[in-house]
This record gives structure tokens, C-alpha cells and sequence, in this order.
């Protein structure tokens, strides 16, 4: 049976309830703390240099691609008998913000919720504490057992488990963007440059060839003394239709070099917009 508002609060399952939390069939999770990665806490790979430190804010600036842990005001005390669903807040999705590590609440939970909120919009998104950021349901069903009982954790120790993630886990931004970008376009770099010279090289060899073939050419038509023998003319060409093939093929390579510098350019510009 799913349990509406109101028998949620009437079975306890929700601890500092707010005024407009209580819904017809779920309850909105408030904020209660924010928990973040300092700006000047992302480092470089080859930097040694290890910061300890977590922000922990009732309000916070969630920048685009910036990630954050939030906890909630409420405690939740779960019965043995009713399993929890923790999803989602539309509002919240409508204006870029996602919710992870959302799914079930266990039977028997006894503790407070967190979830990572990531913004994938453009603009800076403003958490304060009291905002709605989770909706949790919960379904009552049939249990007959003992009682369940899977540990109380009180705010201090939960929120201790949170600044660990934050700091062990965390980039400031989503996926590290701003690090796979520069890794990214040095990997192309490194990967490119070498055949753009090699590239070079070969049209300036191919160049000079076919002039020098014209000119013998030229002075083999020209003069009745100057003769080749016939293998080392078929050679000369064979040499020839080789390196033209080469400099299609490398001609081709750096077409899609090109290319490949446009895609990366667009990933570049969509992650970081002008403003």
C-alpha cells in the first residue's frame, strides 16, 4: 500500500517535518546542509600538493558543470515494514539541476538522506537551505519477521561519511570537464603534430620529384645525347606513383585532423560558453 502524506507523518517515517513538505502520496526533502569541493581545491596532475578541506554552507553557488553533496533536514526512521522510493523533483530537472545516487530506502533505515546535485545548465543555480531537492515515497507491504534494524547514524557521523566522498571522490566540476578538456587537446596535439611534420615533409619530397622528373623530362626530350636506361626511367616512376599515393593518404590524414580540431573546438565551446 502506498502510503500518502499524511500517514507518513502519522507513522513517524519523517523526523523535523516541514510546513509544505507533506504531499497527497510522497514528502519533499529539504536541504539541510551543502557540502563542496573548493574552488582552489583542483589541482594538477602533476601537482603534489593535497588540500583537506570541504566547504560545508546552508547556502551555496552550484556553478554550471558544479557538483555537490547535500543533506537533508529531515531524518527519516523507516519501519520493518514499509520500503522507501527516493526520486527526482521535476522543478528541480526543469532548471538543470539533477539529483544522483537517488533509489531505495531500506526497511529499517534510520538516518538522513543525501544526494549528489549536479548543474548541466549554463547558468549558476543558488541552494539554500529549506529547498526542496528530493521526493521520497514510500510503500507499506506485508512482514512478519523480526525487526529490522540496520544501525542508527546520528547528523555528526553521517554528515563525517559525506565530507570523506566529497573529499576523496569529488572534482569540482562534473567528469573533471575542465581537466579532460586540456588532457584531451594535448593527447591530439602529441598525437598530431608528428604527422603534420611528417605530412610536410612528404609534399616537399613529392614537390621536389615531380619537378625534377619534368626536368629530365624536359632535357630528354630536348637533347639526342642525353639517354636513360629504360629501368631506371620505369624505376624513377614507379618511385613517383608511390610517393603521390603517400601524399593522398597523408593528404587525407590531415583532413581529418582538421575535422577532428573542429569537433574537439565545439566540445570546448559547448563546455565553456561565452558570456
Amino acid at each position: 500500500m502506498l502510503l500518502s502524506g499524511k500517514q507518513i507523518i502519522e507513522r513517524k517515517i519523517i523526523d523535523n517535518v516541514g510546513p509544505k513538505s507533506a504531499r497527497e502520496a510522497s514528502y519533499d526533502l529539504r536541504v539541510g546542509t551543502v557540502l563542496a569541493k573548493p574552488l582552489d581545491s583542483v589541482r594538477s596532475s602533476t601537482s603534489k600538493k593535497e588540500n583537506t578541506s570541504v566547504i560545508s554552507a546552508e547556502e551555496y553557488e552550484l556553478p554550471p558543470q558544479g557538483m555537490v553533496e547535500v543533506i537533508s533536514l529531515e531524518r527519516l526512521t523507516v519501519p520493518s515494514n514499509v520500503l522507501g522510493y527516493a526520486t527526482v523533483k521535476t522543478s528541480l530537472s526543469d532548471q538543470c539541476v539533477l539529483a544522483l545516487g537517488i533509489g531505495l530506502i531500506d526497511p529499517g533505515y534510520d538516518s538522513y538522506i543525501s544526494s549528489t546535485l549536479v548543474n548541466f545548465g549554463t547558468q549558476p543555480f543558488r541552494l539554500k537551505r529549506g529547498n526542496v531537492f528530493l521526493r521520497v515515497t514510500f510503500q507499506e507491504y506485508e512482514y512478519s519477521g523480526p525487526k529490522i534494524d540496520r544501525g542508527h547514524m546520528d547528523l555528526d557521523d553521517y554528515s563525517q561519511t559525506k565530507r570523506d566522498k566529497v573529499l576523496t571522490r569529488f572534482s569540482r566540476t562534473f567528469l573533471n570537464l575542465g581537466n579532460t578538456v586540456d588532457e584531451a587537446t594535448d593527447v591530439l596535439w602529441r598525437k598530431f603534430w608528428p604527422r603534420l611534420v611528417e605530412m610536410s615533409a612528404i609534399a616537399a619530397l613529392v614537390v621536389a620529384i615531380s619537378t625534377a622528373i619534368g626536368t629530365v623530362g624536359i632535357g630528354m626530350l630536348g637533347s639526342r645525347f642525353i639517354s636513360a636506361p629504360d629501368s631506371q626511367v620505369q624505376e624513377l616512376r614507379s618511385n613517383y606513383t608511390k610517393l603521390q599515393d603517400q601524399y593522398a593518404a597523408t593528404e587525407k590524414e590531415l583532413q581529418e585532423l582538421r575535422q577532428a580540431q573542429k569537433e574537439l573546438q565545439k566540445r570546448i565551446d559547448s563546455q565553456h560558453p561565452k558570456k
